[in-house]
């Protein structure tokens, strides 16, 4: 998965910026991401997301909307005032928090539990795609 598609028009990978706390599912991620040519910046809180994006921004962000100092909808409306990157939300709720996520700007979400192939496709679509 992501074959030829994972570099940018620089000829350096895209940079993940993966945004969850639960750290078994964060280096499953990860692993998966770095598998398929993506360059991965990893965050356990909102606060060290906000640290990751200082320097060269990510491509894509995969964000969880739970996490110990807030919540990602948040950090979502606060992002898109700055940064106009593709973001895919995930979440456990429900309804509400699918419709509240949308409105926050993501381009998708993903309900928990999920299949971590899906989401490496899902973030493929996204980049190799942008205006779809």
């Amino acid at each position: 998965m992501g074959g030829d598609f994972t570099e940018n028009t620089a000829g350096k990978s895209r940079i993940i910026l993966v945004t969850l706390d639960n750290t078994e599912t964060l280096r499953l991620i990860k692993r998966e991401l770095v598998r398929s040519g993506y360059a991965v910046k990893t965050a356990k809180t909102l606060t060290e997301a906000k640290e990751r994006l200082t320097g060269e921004p990510p491509d894509l962000i995969l964000l969880d909307n739970e996490l110990p100092d807030g919540k990602g909808i948040g950090f979502l409306l606060e992002l898109r005032r700055v940064l106009k990157v593709p973001v895919i939300m995930l979440t456990s709720g429900g309804r509400d928090e699918k419709i509240a996520a949308v409105e926050a700007g993501c381009d998708d979400f993903i309900e928990k539990p999920f299949d971590v192939d899906f989401v490496v496709m899902d973030i493929d679509r996204l980049l190799d795609y942008p205006d779809r």
